[in-house]
């Protein structure tokens, strides 16, 4: 029998936690680029702004969990933890980068949680006239009990 320990600051002093399944979410990174055209910022039009892509995309990233997520199975979470976009306040940039974390307790919801990121950003980038990059590293594993 192996057994492991996790310090939790929330656990009240003195007392062991257990839950059958999955206890410590999976980890993963993911980076969202948005690829639009840069222009001047008197000319808008003329580009396509990767930041307002970008700003869809975060409230499209909400989405699939508020509204395409069994949660009632597990729970999931999917934060955007840096933008990062421009280099001068009057010019629309090329690109913008969105970094975040995926935490998921049940791989097949992690493995559909990531198809859904990649077909939520490239549909809302096409929808403006940009494109993206969508790359995504699975992190640790799910921490879960295993019944002997």
């Amino acid at each position: 029998m192996i057994f492991g320990q996790h310090i939790w600051a929330l656990a009240p002093v003195g007392r062991i936690g257990f839950r059958a399944g999955g206890i410590m979410a999976a980890a993963d990174r993911f980076v969202i680029t948005v690829h639009g055209k840069q222009t001047h910022g008197s000319t808008p039009w003329s580009g396509v702004d990767p930041i307002a892509v970008a700003s869809q995309i975060v409230l499209g990233l909400n989405l699939i969990i508020s509204c395409q997520t069994e949660r009632t199975r597990e729970a999931a979470v999917i934060s955007v933890g840096r933008v990062r976009a421009g280099v001068r306040n009057n010019i629309i940039p090329e690109l913008a980068e969105l970094i975040g974390t995926i935490r998921t307790l049940d791989t097949a919801m992690q493995d559909k949680i990531h198809a859904d990121i990649r077909r939520t950003a490239a549909h809302i980038a096409a929808s403006q006239g940009a494109t993206v990059t969508v790359e995504i590293d699975r992190g640790y594993p799910v921490t879960c009990t295993i019944p002997i």
